[in-house]
């Protein structure tokens, strides 16, 4: 390969000695049809006009900056070796994934994440006054620059049913646990991301 990728390594890392690597431009680097970093952006455009580099080219460039990456920062960096889009389970794969999942609370807190695109650490804080049955949708907290707003993130009619049987079945169990949908298994408040993510994993693995 004749391109010097070393002044886009750089960028992409923070220098030859950077304390952190700028793993969102990583990622944006990665895969072309993916790509959300500004910064990234211009420079990946820039690679493929001046430089006409090969589809085989660029696919030996993604390589070459994510064996550095792996190298530099062993434990910040994840390769799952295929695109974004590709990643996304099918209807069928999340029914066999959701029927590997014995708790009830982790089942219905997957299923409206699948269903709305809501992001985990959105999703546990959900409380009942944040569900709009009317609307068909979720309200969930937003960081926006300096500022958090609410945004509402809506579901299909198969959702609905199973969050209206699931809040009137588990209502005293929300409301002692100040009002949090998704309430962990001692009663003491919402679900912990971390111990919903073993469970799917477990589910994975099943």
């Amino acid at each position: 390969m004749t391109v010097q990728t070393t002044t886009l390594r750089e960028l992409v890392v923070g220098g030859s000695n950077p304390p952190e690597p700028n793993l969102r431009a990583v990622r944006c680097i990665k895969n072309s049809n993916y790509l959300t970093s500004e910064k990234a952006n211009k420079t990946w455009r820039s690679i493929v006009q001046t430089q006409k580099l090969s589809k085989k080219q660029l696919e030996e460039l993604r390589k070459a900056i994510s064996e550095e990456i792996r190298e530099r920062f062993p434990n910040k960096w994840t390769d799952y070796g295929i695109p974004p889009e590709e990643r996304t389970p099918s209807d069928k794969e999340v029914e066999m994934i959701l029927n590997c999942v014995y708790t009830p609370q982790y089942r219905i807190y997957f299923e409206t994440l699948a269903m709305t695109g809501a992001r985990p650490c959105e999703l546990v804080n959900l409380k009942l006054e944040d569900i709009d049955f009317k609307n068909s949708c979720i309200y969930v907290w937003v960081a926006k620059k300096k500022n958090k707003v609410k945004l509402p993130k809506y579901f299909p009619e198969i959702l609905q049913s199973k969050l209206e049987i699931w809040v009137n079945s588990r209502i005293k169990d929300i409301q002692y646990t100040g009002g949090y949908v998704f309430f962990n298994r001692m009663g003491t408040g919402s679900i912990n991301v971390l111990e919903a993510s073993k469970s799917f994993r477990r589910a994975l693995l099943s």
